[in-house]
């Protein structure tokens, strides 16, 4: 193994992180509104840089959520069937009238609802044959009354059906930005929606542009973020990076991962995280992954700071979206995944040289 990795074994990342900084440290990363709604929740699954996945249950700061008790069960709970999979929730900038919405999105099509009461504003169907929620009802039930050792196939036939009628990894990652825009994968590229009117919360979804790939950039999006000048990125199953330009959903880069060879379809399976100095880190089997963002081109080059490097894999791949700890110059700047064991391990690795004192 090489010497920028690290196993962490039995040890969970909160812990790391605190012991990563000194005292001149932080664990905070910057801010990045100049591109996105909120520093929380505006893309999948968090932020950019996938830390303080906690959310309080004010939905302020990072931080435990609320607990079971009364007021969540039972009568007081409102409820309004959407559809499944709806894997984001996305939090808007405020409206003019200081109201704001949760962006979603699910297998049916895409959803808004009112911040404080949960009410549907919005729907913008997709799916050209939508699931029905008597089908989700029949679905889940025939797992429920099924024998033990049956329900584990079944589970998994229901994905896989979610997954070949839909395309549902295509549109489980998505961004909000600063401009109240959603982004979110299309069979072949990548679709932006608005508001009809942006200064009304309950105003119509509206498709503003669609952008495809080029013929050499295959396979689906499996996860997409927003770098620190406003770019986005997206990584596609297999093993390809791409980059678009908001204005106007133009791509201006793609590159192959390292090893992309290897792969295939569901070579990549999570998301991307971003740095604050353009680091790209990409999850495949067999390997972590360092693209570089320059502002306008994507590398693999390793003389700007790109890398790719092995975890130990049994053939499950990671099943995590790298998560970035330590920022500045007297913290260990690490990125750690979960390996591809049977039993998994955290794996980090420092994210630029290791130091000379690393052995």
């Amino acid at each position: 193994m090489s010497v920028r990795f690290r196993s962490v074994v039995g040890v969970i990342s909160c812990c790391l992180l605190a012991a990563a900084c000194a005292s001149g440290g932080t664990t905070s990363a910057p801010d990045q509104t100049s591109s996105v709604a909120t520093n929380q929740c505006t893309t999948t699954p968090v932020n950019s840089f996938q830390a303080g996945t906690y959310i309080n249950a004010d939905r302020s700061t990072p931080g435990p959520g609320p607990e079971r008790d009364a007021s969540t069960t039972g009568e007081s709970l409102s409820y309004r069937s959407l559809g499944p999979a709806h894997f984001s929730n996305l939090v808007s900038p405020e409206y003019p009238d200081g109201r704001r919405v949760y962006w979603t999105q699910g297998v049916n099509g895409l959803v808004k609802l009112d911040y404080d009461t949960y009410d549907m504003l919005a729907e913008l169907p997709i799916a050209t044959d939508p699931w029905t929620e008597p089908e989700g009802k029949a679905a889940i039930d025939a797992i429920e009354t099924a024998p033990a050792e049956q329900k584990p196939q079944l589970a998994a036939n229901l994905l896989l059906d979610l997954y070949v009628k839909t395309n549902i990894l295509t549109s489980s990652y998505a961004i909000l930005d600063r401009d109240n825009h959603f982004f979110m994968g299309s069979p072949r590229g990548l679709a932006e929606y608005a508001d009809a009117d942006p200064t009304d919360p309950a105003s119509p979804i509206v498709k503003v542009a669609e952008v495809t790939f080029p013929p050499e950039v295959t396979g689906t999006i499996v996860g997409m973020q927003i770098t620190y000048d406003g770019y986005l990125v997206l990584a596609t199953d297999t093993g390809y990076v791409v980059a678009v330009d908001r204005n106007g959903l133009k791509v201006v880069s793609t590159v192959a991962l390292e090893h992309q060879s290897e792969g295939g379809p569901r070579w990549v399976r999570n998301s991307v995280t971003i740095d604050d100095e353009g680091g790209v880190y990409v999850v495949s089997n067999k390997y972590l992954h360092r693209v570089i963002w320059t502002g306008t081109t994507l590398t693999t080059d390793t003389a700007e700071g790109a890398w790719s490097e092995p975890y130990i894999d049994e053939g499950f791949g990671s099943g995590s979206t790298p998560q970035l700890m330590g920022w500045g110059q007297d913290c260990d700047r690490l990125v750690v995944i979960q390996d591809g064991q049977k039993k998994m391990n955290l794996a980090a690795y420092w994210r630029d040289d290791p130091p000379a004192s690393w052995a």
